[in-house]
């Protein structure tokens, strides 16, 4: 799978029906509530980084993008998990519209590839900087990767947090749970400035995770 493939029509077409349904089901068997949809991007290029809890995140973030910026949006999915097979790599790289990346030790490469096509502006990626999903339901450590993506450009990083979705379809669970949801998106944050480097990377994902802890619900 290319980071520069395109949906096309027909992929679009399935990726808004798809997003149809989807949605109805988090609304009704869920009761989605999003907070900060002011923050959303309304334009390409855009990275979402959020807290990691479910395979439900980020069809929950994708349903809540407005739909002329969706067919644009790539999660990041993990290509030992969601790319080793043909049949979930169809669904992956289908409806979810996702992007395999490399867990273990993030390729450089593929950052760079992912990094010059943000700088095109013609996609946005969602993105979890932990890396895996949450066993406890607290918030870890964030990845430097992040940084590596926006230092030193204009590209806009939106923090999100995810709550319930964890309980809702924990890791090990096939099936959701009628489990209430909610996704509050913060104020976009810019690293034009942030220094290019290893330590630049890193302070880069410690700013956005303080941001996605303060997004907490109280």
């Amino acid at each position: 799978m290319s980071p520069c493939r395109e949906p096309g029509v027909l992929g679009s077409l399935a990726a808004d029906a798809w997003c149809f349904v989807v949605r109805g089901w988090f609304r009704a068997f869920n009761r989605l509530r999003v907070h900060g949809r002011e923050y959303l991007p309304r334009s390409t290029p855009f990275v979402i980084a959020a807290n990691h809890l479910s395979h439900l995140d980020a069809p929950l973030i994708l349903n809540a993008l407005p739909g002329q910026i969706r067919c644009r949006t790539h999660p990041l999915a993990a290509r030992d998990t969601f790319f080793r097979s043909p049949v979930v790599a169809r669904l992956a790289a289908g409806p979810l519209n996702a992007l395999p990346i490399s867990r273990a030790g993030v390729a450089r490469h593929e950052i760079s590839v992912l990094r010059d096509r943000l700088n095109s502006g013609t996609m946005g990626l969602v993105l979890f900087p932990e890396g895996t999903r949450s066993r406890t339901g607290e918030l870890g450590a964030f990845r430097g990767g992040l940084g590596m993506l926006v230092c030193g450009t204009e590209i806009p990083v939106v923090p999100c947090r995810i709550e319930g979705a964890g309980r809702a379809m924990p890791p090990g669970k096939r099936l959701p749970r009628p489990v209430s949801i909610e996704i509050t998106f913060g104020q976009p944050m810019c690293f034009r400035d942030a220094t290019d480097c290893k330590a630049g990377w890193q302070t880069v994902a410690d700013h956005v995770r303080d941001a996605v802890v303060a997004l907490a619900r109280t």
